[in-house]
Formats: C-alpha cells, structure tokens, sequence
C-alpha cells in the first residue's frame, strides 16, 4: 500500500454487532433492579382480636367479618366472630357462636348472610370431618341450616358465592392428608346441593384458593398435606363451575398451600402460604392478567411471612390480616394503588421471568 494513500476504517461485521447487542442486553437484564412497587402499610399491629390463622374473612353489608379461626396448637377453634367498617375499629359480635369448634372450616358471603360449613372437630383424640352448615345475618346469632350436607364431610376446601349460587370446591376427609377431594357442588339457599361434577380436571387438593375475577370462577394451587405433601402451582377457571380451563400447569411462583388470592386492579393476585412442609412461611406476592403469566411484586416494605391468613378487597384496598408462622397473629397490612401504578414495565417483566427460572 502506498503510503500517502489514504486508509480506510474497518467496520465490525453484522455478526459482531449482534453478538454485542446480544451480550450487552444480557448484562443489562442481569444487572437491572427495578423500581420497587408501592409499600403496604401497617394500619394495626395488634388487634383487639386474638392471633390466629385459618379465619375466615369476608365482606358483607359495608363492614369487614372476622370469623373463627385456629390458635397456635393448630387443635383450639375460636367460636368469636368481629365485624370492622375499616379494618381497625372492630367490634366483637360473639365470643361464643353456636357452630361446633371445628379447625380449617370453609366461610362467605352470601344472599345477605354469613356462611361456616365443614371443618374438623376433635373426637376421642382424633380429627373427624364435618359436612354441618350454619349462617348468620348479624354474626351473634348463629342458625343450623343443615346438619349433614349431601357433600362429603370435609376441611380445607374452598367456599365462594358466583354467579348467584355459593359453590363449594375440593377439601380433604383428614386434615393429614391422602383424601382430598376435587368435586364442585353448589347451591342456591345452603340445604338444598346440586353436585356439578364428581371429579373436576383438577387434581385433587386442599388448601387451595378460590377468586372470582373477569366474570369467571378460579382455583389457585393447594395440595396435599401429610408424609408426602404435594404442592400445586396450577391455575384454573371456569364460567359454569362445569367446563374448566387450565391456565397454566405450572405458574412462576412455587406450588403452595394456605396462600390467599384476591381479584384487584383488573388483576389476579395471589400472596403467601407454606412451599414446603419443613420451610416457614412465605410472604411473596404475584399478580396476573390472565392467570397464565405471572410477575412479582416488589415493594420495599411488606407483611411478615404467613400462611393461613386472611386477604380480601375492601374499600378500593387490598387487606391482609393475621395468618400464622412460627407463631399466630392479629396485625392488619393494607395496599392501595392509584391509577399510576401500570404493572410491571418491560425491564421488570424481564428480571421477574429470569428470577422466577
């Protein structure tokens, strides 16, 4: 080459540009924190109410109900029922309702009364199933609508009020497991049940949640309890309680029992629960547009690892309330988000795929 010729710059290839882009987005997502989520708030942290987990919360007449629950042996029910209009001013309606201290017993809302069915009394040193059905309208006086449902006796299923009717969904014969149930039944007044179907596409399972959102009906994880507990990550819906669709097999959070789901911001949400049987509780949230992608939500400040606890939508907010780890308790947490949280960004929706690997 002459010298005083001019020399040409050298430009990479098109295959050394793309594996440039290729590694620089791959350590951009692997070093990329998002912005947290909005924190949840701590409104109590003791309740004029004992701790407990395995409650039952629901919304009826504009005001929060508290119902039974199970204290720190996981063997004492509570008989009390507490009524709140905003989740920090509650009142005790019965400190001894008439229902049988049944443990893991099913609760709703529904034609204007509150529901508690099913559960396990103890019996000659034993856990036994029951299949009785109480409600109340005021939560002091309770009636016994049913002493034996044509349902098999059962704990740990789901009880939930859709499309004009109060469905009851799985549960299992013993609270150590090897009989759990996957049936649907519903019903209309509480005496009266319609079996929808004996066994639903789902597995068998307890300890599962139920949510009504988008104008459907779904089952969120559960499992098996006892010597070889099995924990699900699947997500169900229905529109009839008949036909059933699986949203996914396998969701990006671990499979779990005793976490709570909620239907919030056009979203489904589930949080909390036991993942395995020798780990102590969770207190990861997820949420999710159609029940089939899921992402994390990451606040800063956030409840105490739980399961067994109460959540539900009240007042344009989320509560969550009690649940047990270690040992019970009666705080209350709440999240409220306006209009400028949008979910997670493209970066976020990123991390929480590769962090859910």
């Amino acid at each position: 080459m002459d010298r005083h010729e001019t020399m040409r710059p050298t430009f990479p290839t098109r295959r050394v540009i793309l594996g440039a882009g290729v590694i620089g987005a791959a350590v951009g997502i692997a070093s990329y924190r998002p912005i947290s989520d909005p924190s949840w708030k701590l409104d109590l942290r003791t309740s004029p109410w004992r701790p407990r987990d395995s409650a039952g919360l629901v919304v009826q007449d504009q005001r929060l109900w508290l119902i039974g629950g199970t204290l720190a042996d996981n063997k004492s029910s509570l008989l009390d029922c507490w009524s709140s209009p905003d989740g920090l001013d509650w009142s005790r309606e019965t400190d001894q309702a008439s229902w049988n201290p049944t443990i893991q017993a099913m609760t709703a809302s529904f034609a204007g009364r509150l529901w508690r069915m099913g559960g396990f009394f103890p019996q000659s040193q034993t856990l036994v199933a029951s299949a009785e059905v109480w409600a109340s309208r005021d939560g002091r006086d309770w009636q016994w609508v049913s002493e034996q449902a044509p349902w098999t006796q059962r704990g740990g299923g789901t009880l939930i009020g859709y499309d004009g009717k109060l469905w009851l969904l799985g549960g299992s014969r013993h609270p150590r497991g090897g009989a759990t149930l996957n049936d649907v039944w519903c019903t209309e007044d509480g005496s009266s049940w319609t079996q929808v179907l004996h066994s639903a596409p789902w597995r068998p399972r307890a300890f599962h949640s139920a949510v009504v959102h988008d104008g459907q009906l779904w089952v969120i994880g559960g499992g098996e309890w006892g010597r070889n507990a099995v924990f699900y990550s699947d997500v169900w819906s229905t529109s009839n309680g008949f036909d059933w669709r699986m949203r996914t097999e396998k969701a990006s959070w671990a499979g779990r029992h005793w976490a709570k789901s909620v239907s919030y911001k056009d979203l489904l949400w589930t949080m909390g629960g036991l993942t395995a049987p020798r780990e102590g509780a969770v207190n990861d949230v997820w949420y999710s547009g159609d029940g089939q992608r899921w992402y994390r939500y990451l606040p800063q400040k956030t409840w105490s690892p739980r399961m067994a606890h109460c959540a539900v939508v009240f007042d344009d907010r989320v509560l969550v309330l009690g649940g047990s780890d270690d040992d019970c308790l009666n705080d209350v947490w709440t999240l409220g988000l306006d209009n400028s949280w949008f979910g997670p960004k493209l970066p976020s929706r990123l991390w929480s795929a590769i962090r859910s690997m």
